[in-house]
């Protein structure tokens, strides 16, 4: 199961807010709903559809590259759209990356099409369009795994999902994205996907349909890729850290990073980016998982420390000179994983950075409400792509060491807030996705290559 069906998966299982707590949480909440919607494109205004068209214009005038990548593989004007705001797929694309496919699968009304792979060494881009039956009555989602040609299932990648809920008769492309299948991109593999939706309140999600595809890839395109070892050790907010290679693939650039034991902090989140000789800049994806640890994982106990930082790719830059410039790093201190709240006084005895205040702390027949004050985002400099949470999920600790369920709500503007579920004590130990986020007054500048 993916994030996506977690997250919906979670939601249906909540128990309603109480009364008093009624108008503050569905405000949040419908701000909220509002933002995904909007994101996700259920709702997509005349003057986005004219946007992307003008921008499709422009590129074809601007970018011979562009207009001779259509020439060569036909019906690539929406691929084109469809990559737009991601410069290291758009450079893919008008370098001939991007793989036809022109698949098609129909289950239960259902009709799936993939139209076209971006792949590398470490990434999977797959681009399709899928048409609902016109009577569905239920809001459907997209799901997808990934096996081996041989059927047997890879672990410890990410699917993503880049185009959030679908509506009926969708022609344009949508994306899944998967991030760290192997070492090794295999030169094919099976994906299995289809729809489901949560129809029924309280209940586990409905599959609709399921579809399973074989693609292969061009073996010499997934080989292209240049790795530069650094192993150049430098010192950040006291912090001594090690950049050990810069891989960049056709798709994304790679920062591995290792740390010294005796650090009093753990590297969260990274507030950088590279330039050229040229003065272009490669900063992180803005669709894509921005850092990792060291298999892969985002949110691990064992692995606080997140090795592996991603920027938009200069691959096809042909850069003769590449300088990494740190502004900015997010920390969690080895001292301070989690943030001790009374609830019963409504005090906590310290504050992550970022958190105004404790705005309140309720109890309810389910357990208790936290709701914290934050600054705005411009005052808790975070860096951008960054930081996803205040929280790790799903758990909190009691004073005894053990494990409680929560949920996190989120209102990016100014509140963020936990329920504890069935929660019987006043002290609780909150886990922390950072405690502290700093700015450097002078950039760190490491030439790369």
């Amino acid at each position: 199961m993916n994030r996506e069906q977690e997250h919906y998966a979670l939601r249906q299982e909540l128990d309603l807010t109480p009364p008093a707590l009624e108008g503050l949480f569905g405000k949040a909440e419908a701000r909220a709903r509002k933002r995904r919607i909007v994101r996700n494109g259920l709702l997509m205004s005349l003057g986005t559809i004219a946007a992307m068209f003008t921008l499709f214009v422009a590129m074809v005038n601007v970018f011979p590259t562009v207009a001779s990548a259509m020439e060569r593989i036909p019906g690539l004007q929406r691929l084109t759209v469809a990559v737009s705001f991601s410069p290291s797929l758009r450079e893919a694309v008008e370098h001939d990356f991007a793989q036809p496919v022109g698949l098609e699968q129909t289950v239960n009304g259902f009709t799936k099409r993939i139209e076209y792979v971006i792949v590398d060494q470490q990434q999977l881009h797959v681009f399709y369009t899928l048409d609902t039956p016109e009577d569905l009555d239920v809001i459907p989602f997209s799901w997808a795994s990934l096996f081996s040609s041989e059927g047997e299932p890879f672990y410890n990648y990410h699917m993503l999902s880049m185009s959030g809920p679908l509506h009926h008769r969708n022609s344009n492309l949508r994306q899944l994205l998967a991030i760290e299948v192997l070492d090794q991109m295999p030169d094919s593999l099976i994906v299995e996907s289809g729809v489901l939706t949560f129809a029924v309140e309280g209940e586990g999600p409905e599959v609709l349909a399921t579809f399973t595809f074989h693609l292969e890839f061009d073996p010499a395109l997934i080989e292209q890729a240049e790795i530069i070892t650094l192993d150049q050790d430098f010192i950040l907010d006291g912090q001594r850290l090690t950049v050990t290679t810069v891989e960049i693939f056709p798709t994304l650039m790679w920062v591995n990073f290792s740390a010294d034991e005796s650090n009093t902090a753990w590297l969260r989140g990274l507030n950088f980016y590279f330039v050229n000789e040229s003065g272009r800049h490669f900063f992180p994806p803005s669709d894509s998982v921005v850092a990792t640890g060291p298999t892969g994982c985002l949110h691990s106990p064992d692995e606080p420390m997140l090795t592996t930082h991603r920027l938009e790719s200069a691959f096809f830059a042909e850069s003769q000179s590449l300088t990494m410039h740190i502004v900015g790093a997010v920390w969690l201190d080895k001292d301070r994983t989690h943030m001790r709240v009374d609830l019963a006084n409504e005090r906590a005895d310290w504050l992550s950075d970022g958190i105004q205040r404790l705005y309140y702390a309720r109890r309810s027949e389910a357990g208790w409400y936290l709701a914290f004050m934050l600054y705005e985002r411009e005052l808790r400099h975070i860096p951008p792509h960054t930081i996803r949470s205040l929280f790790m999920p799903l758990s909190a600790l009691d004073e005894a060491g053990n494990a409680h369920r929560t949920r996190e709500w989120r209102d990016y503007e100014r509140h963020e807030g936990l329920k504890l579920y069935d929660y019987p004590y006043d002290i609780v130990y909150l886990p922390l996705w950072y405690s502290r986020i700093v700015r450097l007054e002078a950039p760190i500048e490491i030439q790369v290559k």
